[in-house]
């Protein structure tokens, strides 16, 4: 007998656990800042894959010095840090994560220079993806086999070139488009990359570029109508980040052309920004209309349809007066960081918690699938 789920119980499966993680799902939020009796530590959350969430933690009054960072890996809780900064460099930080795999950078501390970096779960297993011919390097995500990010010669950031890497720095791919002066990969899902890159005329204008693995590839996602727009998340068909009208940042979502995509910002609020997506929920923050504080958003494609994060931290030991969400895993574990009143950074991780009747519906989803498998269906 064939024990084994075929991709259409598989995909059913796969919907019903989604529809547990997102809109059927109340939250719980848990602070990730690692315990300590001795130190003022800080950390924030950049990215989330499988049961992990990755970024960075700071202690300002350690020998490290005010300011200092280091690549943080964790697994749910504070007590599962993981500690990831690399020897031979002055700070790091992580961005993303991907199955066994997280990504960011590091200051070298021989020439001071920021290199793009991949790890494996330990310090240890730290490899340098800087590019030959480029002065430093930031790797933003990664997904399976691929990362991707920007880099930049001796010229500085203002000519930094979107790069897509398979794992080693040799590996790395110039995504940079024609006609124009910079470009950054900050998402990738399969074989597809988001970004933005800036116009070479006088007015330096950034749009939103879909790349499917080649700088010919590229895709131009800024709508019509909008002054300017960036990618920061892609998963699957969709893509996600924001666009300027009015003067305004205005969450954005596409589905692969500048003609598909919905203004997410919801009522009520003056600004907001889509930070990262996964299947039909995407994630990030917004400013209520007269307020400068940030507040963690997740919407399920529309502007109607969002859920502010920020409310649930109410009952948290922390009184935190903004949030900002910055990553989400496949799980439906939301990630990312929130100030006190005091200007203190602590990573955050926000956990679905099914309704009953929800678990109820995946209950009878799985008891039918295992039905067809013994039947042999």
């Amino acid at each position: 007998m064939n024990h084994t789920f075929s991709h259409r119980h598989g995909f059913a499966l796969g919907c019903l656990i989604a529809i547990c993680s997102t809109a059927n799902a109340q939250f719980t939020a848990t602070v990730l800042n690692p315990p300590s009796s001795a130190g003022s530590y800080a950390s924030a959350a950049h990215g989330a894959g499988g049961a992990a969430q990755i970024g960075f933690v700071a202690d300002y009054t350690s020998e490290l010095g005010a300011g200092s960072s280091r690549a943080a890996l964790w697994n749910g809780s504070s007590s599962s840090l993981v500690d990831l900064h690399p020897t031979g460099f002055s700070w790091s930080n992580a961005f993303g994560v991907s199955g066994s795999y997280q990504v960011g950078h590091g200051l070298t501390s021989a020439g001071g220079k920021e290199h793009a970096l991949i790890w494996n779960g330990t310090a240890t297993s730290v490899v340098d993806l800087n590019p030959a011919g480029f002065e430093k390097s930031i790797a933003y995500s990664v997904s399976g086999s691929s990362q991707v990010g920007t880099a930049t010669n001796g010229l500085g950031w203002s000519s930094s070139r979107a790069i897509f890497w398979q794992g080693t720095a040799a590996s790395a791919v110039n995504l940079h488009p024609t006609g124009f002066q910079r470009s950054v990969a900050y998402g990738v899902s399969g074989g597809f990359q988001v970004g933005s890159a800036t116009t070479a005329d006088p007015n330096s204008v950034t749009h939103a570029i879909l790349w499917n693995g080649s700088a010919s590839s590229f895709v131009d996602l800024n709508p019509t109508g909008y002054t300017g727009s960036l990618a920061r998340g892609v998963s699957g068909n969709s893509q996600v980040g924001w666009g300027v009208t009015g003067g305004k940042s205005h969450a954005m979502l596409w589905n692969g052309t500048a003609a598909s995509y919905i203004d997410l910002n919801p009522t009520g609020f003056d600004q907001s920004y889509a930070e990262a997506v996964y299947g039909n929920t995407q994630v990030g923050f917004g400013y209520l209309t007269g307020s400068s504080a940030p507040r963690a958003l997740l919407w399920t494609g529309s502007a109607s349809g969002y859920i502010d994060l920020h409310s649930l931290l109410s009952s948290s030991a922390v009184a935190f007066v903004t949030s900002t969400a910055t990553g989400i895993s496949e799980s439906g574990d939301i990630v990312g960081y929130g100030n006190d009143a005091d200007g203190r950074t602590y990573a955050i991780k926000w956990a679905p918690v099914p309704e009953p009747g929800t678990m109820a519906v995946l209950g009878l989803g799985i008891a039918g699938l295992v039905r067809r498998r013994k039947h042999g269906k």
